[in-house]
């Protein structure tokens, strides 16, 4: 099936829009595997991450330094308990909250969660936190440990993505997802209607056997000048 000039313009076009996409989702990729590896013992160094405790027995919360701007707390005037920590949670998630440690004490199974904090100034932020429970050496008391990050603007990425991602699926002209070897690994609806192909079809193609002027050396060559923009 033969394609015109301005179709293989198209998808040069589309390949590059997909890479950004791909560096995009890498990027934010480091950081949620950062998130869910991060423990207690790990000490954080980026000032979107902070660590906390509390001890259930006693009420004591405590954050570190760089978790007090996060929270809208000022720093050193702020006596901390569980309850000055819920009131910078979101009121609508503070049942959730509430609900969510009540079942980590009961489990054992510490805590791993996002929710929302609301500042007096209405701005909001997201984090995660995630926490083991532990047991103070002195005491039989139940306590949490574990760290607190700011993922606010992870999120804010994460929902352009998708929304992105809704778009290319959408879009009325063809867009085609494809790996470095050349394998079609993913199509929208428009590329399966314009090509006359079945999607099974496309998925077992590589791009240069869709488009015939382009050959497998000319992509291969395509591709190592698009790395060298990573």
């Amino acid at each position: 099936m033969e394609l015109s000039l301005l179709t293989v313009l198209f998808f040069i076009i589309t390949i590059l829009l997909l890479l950004y996409i791909y560096l995009q989702y890498k990027e934010n990729m480091v950081l949620q595997k950062r998130l869910t590896t991060l423990t207690p013992t790990k000490k954080p160094t980026d000032k979107s991450i902070g660590e906390w405790y509390y001890n259930t027995v006693t009420n004591q919360f405590k954050i570190s330094n760089k978790l007090y701007p996060i929270f809208d707390f000022k720093r050193y005037e702020e006596k901390l308990n569980f309850e000055k920590f819920l009131s910078r949670v979101h009121p609508q998630d503070r049942s959730f909250i509430t609900l969510h440690f009540e079942q980590a004490k009961k489990s054992h199974q510490g805590c791993d969660v996002n929710f929302r904090l609301l500042h007096s100034d209405g701005s909001h932020k997201i984090v995660h936190i995630s926490g083991a429970i532990t047991k103070q050496e002195d005491s039989d008391d139940l306590c949490f440990e574990g760290s607190i990050q700011d993922i606010t603007e992870y999120k804010k990425d994460e929902r352009n993505l998708e929304m992105l991602q809704f778009a290319i699926d959408h879009f009325p002209d063809s867009s085609i997802w494809i790996k470095e070897n050349g394998n079609i690994v993913k199509i929208n609806h428009a590329a399966k209607t314009q090509s006359g192909y079945l999607e099974e079809e496309l998925l077992s193609m590589k791009i240069w056997e869709l488009i015939p002027e382009l050959s497998s050396e000319q992509f291969q060559t395509f591709w190592e000048k698009l790395e060298q923009y990573n």
